[in-house]
């Protein structure tokens, strides 16, 4: 037999390389699609947690929105409600239980969220897709190496703040124009939604504000004759959530509300009162009166004895006379007018005492306010749908927070200091940010 054939044949054979990439093409191979399936798996799991992340956020906010005036069980409950409205039960389970939404305190300082049942500050929520629910994000190449699925949890922390621009000083809607020859002291605000102007020797403190949409838009008689005024501008926008919630106000001064009315209440059923002019005496300390007149207006002398202590609710135009003192009192009209509340002169709200937190006294109408001179407010608190008018005397407006539907404008020779501490908290209205 001849072998000599075989033997050439295995000879080349041994020699040949051809298709001696295919091993190492397969091990490319497998490489390839291991990375693809990492790169599909992980786009999958970054656009699920991302997806969690929104949830999370929405409903945060949703919560600590509703927890302003409802009960913590209440605001749980419409927040599930939207999360599983979000997020279709039938293809997300559920991500967000009432357990993984809770109230509490958040501390910047230390990035700390503390549980709290009965605070309205904070709240944290807790999304989460887990095979411990039946809603785990499924992989997708990865079943090719016994990984199924993947658990995915994230949080949102929310907080209640409360604008620095609202606490002190003067915001509207429209133009805020307060003139020459005032000084803003430290930590002061003026803020308006249009534009702000102002002519000249107008002093700002270290951390005065000075803010408008556009600062640019700011009218003055230039940096120079305005000490302060440029470090002093900002851009900024406020929506004015607390001149929506006048009725609320109205509703819970004649219901006696505690949160509301931070003085001593000794009868919570208000006192029906008809007339067309009145003196302090007519006023008891303790009381809450709902105030009606034969016309359109009416007129209360509180220059020989004060307001104190009183709640007052009316339906008609307030017209105090000149020298009147208000302290620990809060009026409301629901009465439109341009004048709804006004003084001729020399009118006081609030005691002069060094930024005390309690003496102070609060105006609000839906209508507008006109105090023509020598307005001295100390731990007062004005807040009108429409415009606010006033002259206040040299150094005669400390603690003070004017919010305008309309303008505010002011004179001449004012002098508007900033306390230390928050002054009257009850008729703010909180906004809401991320914390966390």
């Amino acid at each position: 037999m001849n072998t000599s054939p075989i033997k050439a044949k295995l000879a080349r054979m041994s020699h040949d390389d051809g298709g001696s990439m295919t091993v190492l093409g397969l091990f490319i191979f497998m490489a390839i699609a291991m990375t693809g399936a990492i790169a599909l798996d992980f786009g999958q799991l970054y656009s699920a947690r991302t997806q969690l992340q929104v949830l999370a956020d929405q409903v945060g906010h949703a919560a600590i929105y509703q927890r302003e005036d409802e009960t913590a069980e209440l605001a749980i409950a419409d927040a599930v409600a939207l999360a599983n409205a979000t997020a279709a039960i039938s293809r997300y389970g559920e991500p967000i239980k009432a357990t993984d939404i809770k109230f509490g305190t958040f501390d910047k300082a230390t990035n700390t969220f503390t549980e709290d049942a009965a605070s309205k500050e904070a709240v944290r929520v807790v999304a989460t897709f887990a095979e411990s629910r039946g809603n785990e994000a499924q992989s997708y190449l990865f079943r090719l190496i016994g990984v199924n699925s993947f658990d995915i949890v994230v949080e949102s922390v929310w907080e209640a703040y409360y604008p620095a621009c609202l606490n002190e000083g003067l915001v509207a809607v429209g133009m805020v124009d307060v003139r020459s020859n005032n000084g803003f002291g430290d930590g002061f605000c003026l803020h308006s939604n249009d534009h702000i102007e102002m002519q000249n020797s107008n002093g700002f403190g270290s951390n005065a504000t000075v803010s408008m949409p556009d600062k640019s838009n700011v009218i003055s008689g230039g940096f120079e004759s305005n000490p302060g005024l440029e470090d002093a501008l900002k851009d900024g926008f406020l929506g004015l959530r607390v001149l929506n919630r006048l009725e609320t106000f109205r509703e819970g001064l004649l219901a006696g509300d505690t949160d509301l009315i931070s003085f001593g209440i000794v009868n919570s059923d208000p006192i029906n009162v008809k007339g067309k002019s009145f003196d302090g005496s007519d006023f008891v300390a303790g009381n809450i009166y709902n105030l009606t007149c034969p016309g359109q207006r009416i007129k209360i002398d509180a220059s020989a004895v004060s307001l104190d202590g009183v709640v007052i609710v009316t339906d008609c135009a307030l017209a105090f006379s000149g020298g009147s003192l208000l302290q620990n009192t809060i009026i409301l009209t629901t009465d439109t007018s341009a004048k709804s509340i006004s003084s001729p002169s020399n009118m006081i709200l609030g005691l002069n005492d060094g930024c005390a937190p309690t003496g102070g006294a609060t105006l609000l109408t839906y209508g507008g306010m006109s105090f023509p001179a020598s307005l001295n407010a100390y731990g007062g608190t004005l807040i009108a749908r429409n415009d606010i008018e006033y002259a206040a005397n040299a150094n005669g407006m400390q603690g003070v927070s004017m919010v305008a539907g309309g303008i505010i404008s002011g004179t001449s020779n004012m002098g508007m200091g900033a306390c230390p501490n928050d002054m009257n908290t009850s008729f703010k209205v909180p906004y809401f940010r991320m914390a966390r």
